[in-house]
């Protein structure tokens, strides 16, 4: 007996692109970057391997884009928890959502997965901006006022990367 291989419907490109990304980020937060190839996904959209490519380029792109977009959703979860909220009753709603958990843990390991392969240049400059990003949800989007903890946040000029104030652990003081 032959196998009956299926053929995906027609979808729009931007139908055929969302349903990429969402079989993608399935693969690349079990798998990894380096875990999953371009194939699997394309085999799971029923698309040909050159379909993904005409759509994102590599692999590594497409990997970047879910990567972006889930740190996106994170961001966006947590603004909503915010809601119109400032300051620390901000903080405190979005610290309950994320207690909570995600209603997509996809998210939480597709950020886990870009952490992990940020030893790539392009992966970690995407985490780096992403999680810029991230860290700006707090009070609507406003950056923090100058003071509000202004000296734990900001890298120690002189290098290394610490905190102002922090114990330089390397000897001598």
């Amino acid at each position: 007996m032959a196998a009956v291989v299926e053929r995906a419907r027609r979808l729009a490109g931007a139908d055929r692109r969302e349903q990429v990304l969402k079989i993608a980020a399935a693969e690349f937060a079990a798998h990894g970057l380096h875990g999953v190839s371009a194939e699997v996904i394309a085999r799971k959209a029923g698309i040909t391997h050159a379909y993904v490519f005409r759509l994102f380029g590599t692999k590594k792109r497409l990997f970047l884009e879910v990567v972006r977009r889930a740190f996106a959703a994170m961001a966006g979860g947590l603004a909503e928890a915010a809601g119109p909220a400032t300051g620390l009753e901000a903080l405190a709603a979005m610290g309950r959502r994320y207690d909570a958990g995600p209603a997509d843990r996809t998210l939480l390991l597709l950020q886990l997965q870009a952490f992990a392969a940020c030893g790539d240049a392009e992966v970690r400059a995407a985490v780096r901006v992403s999680f810029g990003e991230l860290s700006r949800v707090p009070d609507n989007g406003r950056r923090p006022s100058a003071g509000a903890h202004a000296d734990v946040h900001r890298p120690d000029r002189r290098g290394g990367g610490r905190p102002r104030g922090a114990a330089d652990h390397r000897g001598g003081g």
